[in-house]
């Protein structure tokens, strides 16, 4: 059908009954692009029968659970299972093709928990929901008529139709335009997942602005992430990188066409101009370690990797990397330590990520840019921690846990009179913070105010009396005050 000629990259399917008509659609994840849904509406000529379990004793989705359904002379056994392909879950309910059967003389089940449990003349043509050791079974109502009962209506009018963005734009190539213009409307036609449209303004913008880096760059960029057309995409690249050698983004996007279409020389070179571009990006380097690795060059893969994990030492990406590489090359040892480094850093970038998808939401919410701080400080991202605990207490100068975790920072960046400011401005705003009152000790003795530092810890004990290092601390504070 004409599904099937829509031209797309895509990544997953997804099989399963969405209108519970008795039959099996498909649904496409596309990369960069809306899914695709195929839907079946002449799959269910012939009688079904569709079962949704629902466990008590055993797990819920009924995993593992065994089905023998019995229909004269036919004996069907199936078993419910949850994910099947690479980036997919399908339908985890169960669908029984019966053929010109019309009638099931039983359905037999047995969970997982050991349980057995016998259904008798089931009806057919729908989905029974059946729930673990009880005799009730409801029957799923479907949505909408589909299939062979499917109802075409004659009398009303359509829906209306999506109008393209570009009738929403200026008329695209009147006489004023320019390159910028071109480049605005390609984006947003980009970011709806026009991709056609996308081309045909970026052409258009190319056929007025011949040497525009930006419309070749993005008209390169379509082909390569959007349409998947590598190899027209690297041949808008190569000119681009021609015309324009210092282009990194070009010479970045060439390498991902080239290793898409398995040109790994051409690939590994174009990474290494763009690292030579700019040397300090870390993901640069991880593009030309996979590059190396794909062509079966392991040293070079790894000092790519381990260049990267120096830049970025939080970043999981390197250290994930590196235990392959290092696998690879028999360094285990090596390997061990970096799948340490991993199972450190990759809870912290989790945390980092939903902390700021959180404050593109809330960005208002100090308490997450506090929790941002601290996870950034954790990750040695200092400077990164210092800004996002700067925000926190601009929006609430009350806040205590982040005048706490700017003190922190600050003393770890080697600026203790600062960090003694804001570990004061901490017990101010939140008397009861033994933290600050701890820190601030330990940052006064760094500074040489003994007094001061044994003062503050004999309040941190009046606060918490069996703290396990304060007496320490303060009987070797007035041990060096003494030798003075």
């Amino acid at each position: 059908g004409a599904g099937w000629a829509v031209e797309k990259v895509s990544r997953a399917a997804s099989l399963g009954d969405m209108d519970n008509d008795g039959d099996v659609d498909l649904l496409i994840v596309n990369l960069n692009d809306t899914p695709t849904l195929l839907r079946n509406d002449g799959g269910n000529r012939n009688n079904w029968l569709g079962l949704k379990l629902i466990g008590s004793e055993s797990n819920r989705d009924a995993i593992g659970a065994q089905v023998r359904v019995r229909a004269d002379g036919l004996d069907l056994v199936r078993e419910v299972h949850r994910g099947y392909g690479f980036q997919a879950g399908h339908d985890r309910r169960l669908l029984i093709g019966l053929g010109t059967h019309e009638q099931v003389d039983a359905v037999e089940i047995r969970w997982p928990s050991g349980r057995r449990q016998v259904l008798k003349s089931p009806p057919l043509r729908s989905y029974l929901e059946i729930r673990e050791g009880r005799d009730e079974v409801a029957v799923v109502p479907r949505s909408g008529a589909t299939g062979r009962e499917k109802e075409v209506p004659t009398d009303q009018p359509s829906a209306p139709q999506e109008q393209p963005i570009t009738e929403t734009l200026p008329a695209v190539g009147e006489p004023h335009w320019q390159a910028d213009d071109y480049l605005k409307a390609s984006k947003a036609l980009f970011a709806a997942a026009r991709y056609g449209e996308v081309r045909a303004v970026l052409e258009q913008g190319l056929r007025q602005t011949p040497d525009s880096l930006p419309l070749r760059f993005h008209l390169g960029l379509l082909l390569v992430t959007g349409l998947g057309h590598y190899e027209e995409g690297a041949q808008v690249l190569e000119d681009a990188v021609r015309d324009y050698p210092t282009s990194v983004d070009s010479h970045f996007y060439l390498g991902r066409a080239h290793l898409g279409l398995n040109r790994l020389a051409e690939a590994i070179e174009s990474f290494e101009r763009t690292v030579a571009l700019v040397p300090s990006s870390w993901e640069y380097h991880i593009w030309l370690g996979l590059a190396n690795m794909r062509a079966d060059s392991l040293q070079a893969a790894a000092a790519a990797f381990e260049q990267a994990a120096e830049q970025a030492p939080w970043e999981p990406n390197p250290h994930l990397q590196l235990i392959t590489v290092y696998n690879k090359l028999g360094r285990t040892t090596d390997a061990q330590k970096e799948q340490q480094l991993f199972e450190r850093f990759f809870p912290l970038h989790k945390k980092v990520k939903n902390l700021q998808q959180q404050l593109e939401v809330m960005p208002q919410d100090a308490s997450a840019h506090s929790e941002l701080g601290t996870a950034y400080g954790r990750q040695g991202r200092l400077a990164e921690a210092l800004a996002s605990f700067q925000q926190a207490v601009e929006l609430d100068p009350q806040h205590g846990l982040a005048h706490l975790g700017m003190g922190t920072v600050l003393f770890r960046m080697g600026q203790p009179d600062r960090a003694i400011l804001a570990y004061e401005q901490a017990r101010r705003v939140q008397p009861d913070l033994a933290e600050a009152y701890q820190d601030l000790g330990y940052a006064y003795a760094a500074r040489g105010r003994l007094r001061e530092a044994i003062a503050t810890w004999e309040q941190l004990l009046l606060q918490v009396p069996d703290h396990p290092n304060a007496h320490r601390w303060i009987r070797q504070a007035r041990a060096q005050s003494q030798q003075r």
